[in-house]
């Protein structure tokens, strides 16, 4: 048996991989969504005349179609909140049409839940996430470190430092540190159950980074309660998001409250009429 990661993998020379493809029986593939990367299927390309398993949480691809090969087998979401996986998520939508005070109501929000947690004995963290590193640099010098500072706020972004993320890193999990505001610092291989709670100022750019987000947020943890999203749906942006969650798995509507559908089909037709309504005027 081997282990190893894609990109070491891919370092091999191509005599290794003959080698390789010649011995093993089965290639098991684990975050198989990634799989349409050339790294990824190139590799693959390799063992195309042995056993290939791939194993994903988030099946869609950025082109929204699934990651190829026959389905064998399906642990559907409703079923793993049956056996505690995955809890409840408490859907806490904002509504601002202002663009320039969506963050600020975002944030609000958000506190407002942390605070209650906390007083409720929940140890929770808030994450705060934007879509590149120079929203992630002003959500956090504007907002949440000017605001909430009490929560010694820190900043997570592929900018820093190792060493200063790494300090970063250390503050969330010893818990000295409740807010940590981010680009997508926290996907494969990050493990800190306490992140309970999520402001999604910007939409993820594809729908299987969105799955998996919420999906860790989801992840049932003894003594940590539910978890909450907080994220504005008056952007049409993410709540076209949001609605393409529910359409690719029904089973969404079992982890995020119903009303919260409601909500964002509602919230569509609202923005319709008054766009309609403007132009009339």
């Amino acid at each position: 048996m081997i282990i190893t990661t894609m990109s070491l993998a891919n370092r091999l020379p191509e005599e290794y991989l003959e080698v390789l493809s010649e011995n093993i029986d089965v290639l098991f593939v684990d975050e198989a969504h990634h799989i349409s990367s050339k790294t990824w299927s190139r590799f693959r390309e390799d063992f195309s005349k042995k056993r290939i398993l791939q194993f994903t949480a988030t099946p869609f691809r950025e082109d929204g179609k699934k990651v190829d090969g026959i389905i064998i087998y399906n642990f559907p979401l409703r079923l793993a909140q049956e056996q505690q996986y995955f809890q409840k998520i408490e859907f806490a939508p904002v509504e601002e049409y202002d663009d320039n005070k969506s963050d600020l109501s975002i944030a609000k929000k958000s506190i407002e839940i942390l605070d209650k947690d906390i007083k409720e004995g929940y140890k929770h963290i808030l994450l705060v996430r934007a879509n590149n590193v120079d929203r992630a640099n002003e959500l956090y010098e504007k907002i949440y470190k000017k605001f909430y500072e009490k929560y010694n706020p820190v900043l997570v972004t592929s900018r820093q430092k190792p060493s200063e993320n790494k300090v970063s890193m250390n503050a969330l999990k010893e818990l000295e540190s409740k807010i940590v505001v981010c680009v997508d610092m926290f996907g494969e291989g990050i493990d800190i159950p306490n992140l309970k709670i999520a402001a999604i100022h910007d939409k993820y750019k594809s729908l299987p980074i969105t799955l998996q987000f919420i999906g860790r947020f989801a992840r049932g943890s003894k003594g940590l309660g539910s978890a909450k999203l907080i994220t504005n749906i008056a952007n049409e942006d993410i709540s076209d998001a949001l609605k393409d969650l529910y359409e690719k798995d029904a089973d969404w509507s079992h982890l995020l409250q119903q009303k919260s559908v409601n909500i964002l089909i509602g919230k569509s037709l609202y923005k319709t009429l008054l766009k309609v309504l403007i132009q009339i005027v």
